[in-house]
């Protein structure tokens, strides 16, 4: 299956987007990717990863995202998700509950003010769980 993906700083924070399909065979491929991306960007303080354009998103991809966001926290980097908000990858993250390691939203933007909350130490006031129904409710 084909992986695509496209890094680049925007302000303190590094983007990160994933296209196409995340499995046991490219999931390896992705974790060196954001390893060497986080240590290429050493001026960041902040990762953004953004599966909005991701096409399969499966076990192998739910322990990237885990082993990245352990490994940010420990490191004081912080990580926020982008997911589109009826997707099926914003569905598998909210059922496995990796909203509780990582903000999951629907843009940069959002993204990158969760991020600066973090930093300013208003990460307990970040609305995570409020998203978890609504992400488990069909389309319209």
């Amino acid at each position: 299956m084909s992986l695509n993906v496209h890094t680049q700083t925007i302000g303190k924070h590094l983007l990160v987007r994933i296209g196409g399909a995340v499995d046991l065979e490219t999931a390896p491929r992705l974790t060196h990717v954001l390893v060497d991306a986080a240590a290429s960007a050493p001026n960041t303080t902040g990762m953004i990863i953004d599966l909005t354009h991701t096409t399969f998103f499966g076990a192998s991809g739910l322990t990237v995202l885990a082993r990245v966001a352990s490994h940010r926290h420990d490191s004081g980097f912080s990580l926020a998700v982008i997911a589109p908000r009826h997707g099926i990858v914003r569905r598998v993250i909210a059922i496995t509950q990796l909203m509780d390691m990582a903000p999951v939203t629907d843009t940069v933007l959002e993204a990158q003010r969760l991020l600066q909350a973090h930093h300013a130490g208003k990460w307990s006031a970040l609305p995570r769980r409020r998203r978890f129904p609504d992400v488990l409710r069909p389309a319209p």
